[in-house]
């Protein structure tokens, strides 16, 4: 087993004097000894060394000889265990490689970052989640970098192998590749290891070796060309990363980008780029992404207008680029799920107007407000059963994802292709600002099981003035990296400067919707129309999308559908269907009475003549109890079998709807 060993090598350039290496088997400790306090090559998150932020070198588990250091934590949001492992300085060229053997509990998290500046808390280079599901993800503020499985339960070989000089990481794993990717945050300071709310991993044999390079006197390199994913027929606008490599300044440059058979260059002159720094522009021609997988090249020449440079290996990059077609008739429906007192919650509202932008009519975003003024009732009674984090999204009520992944996890669900599709139709009547919304789905394959249908109403541009609608702002100064804008904000931005997108007001007749009006057995080609009907005075209609979901059996959404209001209009209205879910707000057409309510042992519901059809669901939307009256005009329904609790009472008469909220208390 080594002891800990630090050498120093003189480079030849730049601010970083030394090469380092490094390795701590943990062996020359005692268990129960600080790490940090007993090594001053260690040190803490606020260089806390001996205090809760310090490791203790533990004996438990190792993966060999005898000890280990051991994270583990049951705060709200982790810590206070939170140890750093500088670099020797900030380093962002050459080539560095760090490794660690980890074991992780099995169902349990692991956690660690690298930081960019030898004070932590500047900048993260990346984060890495090891989740409780033996996946994991590599992010930044870039979005997701990497994603993946890992062994749970046993020792683990873990091994980043950064080349910063061309920004690419790869990540090891037991000697295999998990993949590589461009980091546009290159540069490395520390490893910190923090224990992550509910982590329990261990670590041992940490080392790491950074080897320099030496400058040429003129060099641009091509590091990386972004903004290439997308749909087939799209236009995309491609962002082209490029570097300093040389000692010399950067003035001017010409870039280009050769794509199906295209090439588009751009020429950039008054730059200042100095030595090492990276710089990128935006190929605002734009590319039509091609129905087929091919490469573009990126290529920068003419460095300095001198034409070529001192090193022409790294003047031109090859980037896989490969469109996708979506599915006929697919929508992908996202529900974020925020809040105006959740700092972090801006990166959910960023990433669901970048998806809504770029993806148009094959997206729609639903951001769910939970314990503020924007909050639906209909959704967080449900979703608060599910959602430990925000912000969250749901994606087709299949993958609950960070939203730094949604475009990812939207191009995979986009090409599935849907059991059923639906139309949109609406009418709208301005006097009584009463909303009708047919929801008409037609499925391509005869079907059975309790398909279910839910409409939501979904609002842009929202606003406020009370304090409720300031938005707390975590990456406020920029100190966790770039949000949308958001660094460039206060934290809390005040309601005056806030407008919410995607806000969802209305979910109708519940959250997992209601099989009404579809059958058990659905034949193909059959068009099956359900209506809903909305008192809409409180939101402004002209900002207004009506979503359509469609459930499968098992809950999960099958298929979206998203309209303007005036696009429904244009579609036109299906009056002939199934009356499917109503805003609670509309009065009935009947003077209907429900009573008690409270109730105990039976409910009471008066002003109805006969025919009446009764449903009691739970908050879920799941059916818990139906009824239908014959003749009398007043029903008197047992409810001895239902548990205490929230339910859902709604009377379909008179092609109408009544819906209330009944409490049982028993």
């Amino acid at each position: 087993m080594k002891k800990f060993l630090f050498t120093a090598l003189m480079m030849a350039f730049g601010s970083i004097a030394f090469a380092q290496t490094f390795s701590d088997s943990f062996e020359t400790y005692k268990s129960g000894d600080y790490l940090a306090q007993s090594n001053s090559k260690w040190t803490t998150w606020g260089n806390k060394p001996g205090t809760s932020q310090d490791v203790k070198v533990t004996n438990v588990k190792s993966h060999s000889g005898n000890n280990s250091i051991y994270f583990t934590s049951n705060q709200t949001g982790g810590g206070p265990t939170d140890v750093v492992l500088p670099f020797g300085g900030q380093l962002n060229t050459g080539s560095f490689v760090l490794e660690m053997w980890m074991y992780v509990e099995s169902g349990k998290p692991a956690y660690f970052n690298i930081q960019t500046n030898s004070t932590p808390g500047v900048k993260w280079s990346i984060e890495m989640y090891m989740n409780a599901d033996s996946t994991f993800i590599i992010n930044n503020t870039d979005g997701a970098l990497l994603t993946g499985t890992y062994p749970q339960g046993k020792w683990i070989d873990l091994k980043l192998s950064m080349n910063l000089n061309s920004s690419t990481w790869e990540l090891f794993i037991n000697n295999t590749s998990k993949g590589s990717f461009i980091n546009t945050v290159n540069q490395i300071a520390s490893l910190d290891l923090y224990s992550y709310q509910g982590s329990s991993f261990y670590v041992d044999d940490i080392n790491y070796n950074y080897t320099p390079v030496s400058l040429t006197n003129l060099n641009a390199a091509a590091i990386n060309l972004t903004n290439t994913t997308g749909l087939a027929g799209q236009t995309v606008i491609p962002r082209a990363y490029l570097r300093n490599l040389g000692k010399s300044i950067i003035s001017s440059c010409d870039v280009s980008v050769n794509y199906n058979g295209n090439t588009i260059t751009k020429s950039l002159s008054g730059l200042n780029i100095a030595s090492t720094d990276s710089f990128s522009t935006d190929i605002t021609a734009g590319i039509q992404l091609a129905s087929s997988n091919s490469n573009a090249v990126l290529t920068v020449s003419n460095i300095n207008g001198l034409g070529k440079d001192n090193d022409t290996t790294d003047d031109a990059i090859s980037v896989a680029v490969n469109p996708l077609i979506p599915a006929a008739g697919k929508m992908v429906i996202a529900e974020e799920f925020t809040g105006t007192w959740c700092g972090y919650c801006p990166r959910g509202a960023v990433f669901l107007d970048y998806m809504a932008n770029k993806y148009g009519k094959y997206f729609q975003g639903i951001a769910v407000h939970n314990n503020d003024p924007m909050s639906t009732d209909d959704y967080n009674g449900v979703s608060q059963t599910f959602i430990k984090s925000y912000p969250t999204i749901m994606t087709n009520r299949m993958d609950t994802i960070d939203p730094l992944v949604v475009e990812a996890n939207f191009l995979k669900n986009i090409v599935i292709p849907p059991v059923g599709t639906i139309v949109n139709g609406a009418e709208y009547n301005k006097d009584s600002a009463l909303l009708r919304v047919s929801l008409t789905v037609t499925f391509n394959a005869n079907e059975t099981g309790a398909y279910r249908m839910a409409c939501v109403l979904a609002e842009d541009s929202v606003t406020g003035t009370s304090t409720g609608y300031d938005q707390h702002n975590y990456y406020s100064g920029g100190s966790i990296g770039i949000m949308g804008g958001y660094e460039k904000l206060t934290n809390p931005v005040p309601a005056k400067d806030m407008v919410y997108n995607h806000v969802a007001r209305i979910i109708a007749p519940s959250f997992y919707g209601l099989n009404t009006g579809l059958p058990s057995s659905i034949v193909a080609g059959t068009p099956y129309n359900l209506i809903y009907k909305f008192s809409v005075s409180a939101y402004n209609v002209n900002h207004l999308h009506i979503a359509g979901l469609l459930f499968k059996p098992d809950g999960t959404i099958d298929n979206g559908s998203s309209t303007t209001l005036s696009e429904a209009e244009t579609n036109g209205f299906q009056s002939v269907g199934t009356l499917a879910g109503i805003n609670e707000n509309i009065p009935s057409a009947q003077k209907l009475s429900i009573y008690p309510n409270p109730a105990s042992d039976r409910i009471n519901i008066s002003g109805i003549t006969g025919n009446e059809k009764i449903y009691i669901t739970d908050m879920s939307g799941k059916e818990v109890l139906s009824y239908t009256n014959a003749s009398s005009f007043t029903a008197s329904i047992p409810i001895n079998a239902l548990n205490n609790g929230i339910y859902i009472v709604k009377v379909i008469c008179a092609n109408e709807v009544y819906s209330t909220k009944v409490m049982i208390q028993k």
